[in-house]
């Protein structure tokens, strides 16, 4: 059976809303959620007879509300819908098995359990009391009323044959019992739904190895960066801060700072933290290496939290909520998902709110702004940390931010070691030259320069004095591999170059941003460049062979550059190109 969960809720809410709208202790969108959990709480007693009462309820609801069967079908439709009796019968025995089994026993059906959950406290004649002269009772029995009448005269056969009005009322009639007996033993209902929970929840040992899978190959080089807080940008969150540890207005703020790991496990209580920092400086590593080490320690203990990383660089589907990608990446419905935010089971990485395309009027951008700043605000207990380049405002004015700081001399040292894997004339070479000059220790002390600048001592011997020609002599340092090493016939390195560098221009101008590209985009803008250049050469190999070198990198159906860096390298090629040097 299919149906919307989403588009349900937002029904019902419309239909009851009214009825509900004076009753200062009812929250309808939460006592909503926990109707439509409760449907689904698992019961063992198979004499209750509540086999898919929520797949019935909530299918039938959708046909004849959403939908809008024909009268044909109503009279289905309605009877998968009206299961009083079913329900009652499990609310009472979640209340109190024993004393349901005393009830059962009597065989009083439905009069018995109105009377067991006192939803008719007055003892008001349900089936003869004229409806109009108890409207606005405060245990709603007119509605209960109309739900008994049809009930005990079998009417479902004269379903098809109401008017419209008629029928919306008793449709309505039957929310508003459901929805009243949930909220009156919301706090039993809420222990039930808390602990098949945990009953329904999937393993998650394949995803976790998934992650594991993708990321196991960087975590030998991975070095810690330390971050420092920026008190002046964490907004209204700074004087909150300060009133809740009682900050002497006198003394001078203290940023917090340290290793994101470290931070995360001892001196962010407020589960929230915006990293910043520029190009090839680890926020992506720094993300992965946690929900790597995250995956691990899920896989050896259950109870631990559920790591999700997420590119927002390549959620390009405005239709696609981010909630609803969390979940689907995880494999649970939404229903699972809202829970595990709900309890901050899950540990959210959003990696790269700057990759976000830049649409026309921003609306995507705007969107995930949005969607995020919603997660931040709704699921207190998800500790969430978020990627950014620096801006001159922080999005979420609430939320501590963070700088990632270059790296130390020792970091240096320590990246050398593990990046040379043993080579001792590569480690010593390096680590010399960079004592000696610090115009070159300035230029490699983020992790991207230095990575690519022993990419380059390995293959050529030399280093580089600046990061252009760093990135320029690494690029250079591929192309040569594929020819000379691999002997690649194919590969034309000028032809290559300058497809890319159209690429870069093309992403810039169009998204503003290193964001996914379909294929069809890139092979449009290669099939453009190759017209206009008369390049002899297959652009769907183009393709591939810049995936091979790591130069684009595939995510799915999506396409990015694999680091910003490269994307600015190859646009300032294009704007070589176009100049003719």
């Amino acid at each position: 059976m299919e149906y919307s969960i989403d588009i349900i809720k937002k029904q019902i809410e419309v239909a009851t809303k009214n009825v509900f709208k004076d009753k200062n202790d009812f929250d309808l969108s939460e006592i909503i959620n926990l109707f439509l959990e409760v449907l689904k709480v698992p019961v063992d007693d198979k004499n209750l007879n509540l086999d898919d009462i929520d797949s019935q309820i909530l299918n039938s609801y959708h046909k004849i509300q959403i939908e809008g069967v024909g009268l044909v079908d109503r009279k289905t439709y309605f009877s998968a819908f009206a299961k009083t009796e079913q329900f009652l019968r499990k609310i009472s025995h979640l209340k109190d098995s024993k004393r349901y089994d005393e009830i059962k026993e009597k065989k009083q059906g439905l009069v018995a359990l109105i009377k067991e959950l006192e939803l008719n406290p007055n003892n008001i004649k349900l089936d003869i009391v004229d409806i109009e002269s108890i409207e606005g009772d405060d245990n709603y029995v007119d509605y209960l009323s109309r739900i008994y009448r049809f009930r005990n005269i079998d009417s479902h056969e004269i379903i098809p044959e109401l008017p419209p009005d008629v029928f919306g009322k008793l449709i309505i009639s039957f929310l508003v019992i459901y929805l009243h007996v949930t909220h009156k033993y919301k706090e039993i209902l809420k222990v039930h739904v808390s602990n098949s929970f945990t009953y329904k929840m999937p393993s998650f040992n394949s995803y976790c190895d998934s992650i594991i899978d993708s990321f196991k190959g960087k975590m030998g080089r991975f070095i810690h960066l330390s971050s420092k807080e920026n008190i002046k940008l964490s907004g209204s969150y700074v004087m909150e801060h300060k009133l809740n540890e009682n900050f002497d207005s006198e003394e001078e703020e203290v940023n917090r700072e340290g290793t994101v790991e470290c931070l995360r496990e001892s001196l962010i209580p407020e589960k929230r933290m915006i990293i910043w920092g520029e190009a090839g400086m680890g926020k992506s590593t720094t993300l992965e290496y946690l929900a790597y080490k995250d995956a691990l320690n899920k896989k050896s203990d259950k109870s631990q939290n559920l790591p999700v990383y997420v590119q927002l660089g390549l959620l390009t589907d405005s239709n696609i909520s981010l909630e609803n990608y969390i979940y689907s990446k995880i494999g649970v419905d939404n229903s699972i998902g809202k829970k595990l935010l709900e309890t901050g089971k899950l540990n959210l990485f959003l990696d790269g709110l700057n990759e976000v395309p830049r649409d026309s009027n921003n609306q995507l951008i705007t969107l995930r702004q949005r969607e995020i700043d919603n997660i931040i605000k709704c699921y207190k207990k998800t500790f969430i940390i978020i990627t950014n380049r620096p801006q001159h405002i922080n999005q979420f004015t609430d939320v501590p931010v963070f700088f990632i700081q270059k790296m130390t001399d020792k970091q240096i040292e320590d990246f050398v070691v593990k990046y040379s894997e043993g080579n001792k004339l590569i480690e010593d070479k390096i680590i010399n030259a960079i004592k000696e000059d610090n115009r070159l220790k300035k230029i490699i002390k983020t992790p991207l320069m230095l990575s690519r600048l022993m990419e380059i001592v390995k293959s050529e011997g030399d280093i580089p004095p600046n990061e252009g020609l760093i990135i320029d002599r690494f690029i250079k340092s591929l192309y040569k591999r594929e020819i000379v090493e691999k002997k690649d016939a194919k590969f034309n390195e000028k032809y290559i170059h300058n497809l890319l560098s159209h690429l870069a221009a093309y992403s810039i101008e169009t998204k503003g941003a290193n964001s996914a590209m379909t294929e069809n985009e890139i092979l449009n803008v290669f099939l453009k460049t190759k017209k206009e250049y008369a390049l002899d050469i297959d652009i769907l190999y183009v393709l591939d062979i810049s995936c091979q070198l790591n130069i684009i990198e595939r995510n799915d159906n999506n396409f990015v550059f694999s680091h910003e860096s490269y994307q600015d390298y190859f646009n300032s090629e294009y704007e070589r190109i176009i100049l003719g040097v």
